[in-house]
């Protein structure tokens, strides 16, 4: 019973991550190959942070990453993908 559990929740987190790339790119046109080294910094934060904080809640612990994780896709946007626009309305 849990093998067919871990079977479905894997097929989920890898449709997830099929309906980002989907979605990128229908919008861009560009297929955005960070986007699944987005989500392992995210799980590998929620790792690490479960390991350390071994009291706490794990809810509260994935919430904070999902906030950092925001903070970072964020930044990689500004830095990333804002120059590449800039630099296709040059050519």
């Amino acid at each position: 019973m849990q093998l067919i559990v871990n079977i479905i929740v894997l097929a989920a987190i890898y449709a997830l991550l099929a309906c980002g790339y989907v979605l990128i790119y229908r919008v861009s046109r560009v297929l955005n190959m960070a986007h699944g080294e987005i989500a392992m910094l995210g799980a590998y934060m929620l790792f690490t942070s479960a390991s350390l904080f071994v009291g706490n809640p794990l809810t509260a612990i994935a919430v904070a990453v999902v906030i950092v994780m925001i903070a970072v896709a964020a930044v990689i946007v500004a830095i990333v993908v804002d120059r590449s626009e800039q630099w296709q309305n040059c050519v």
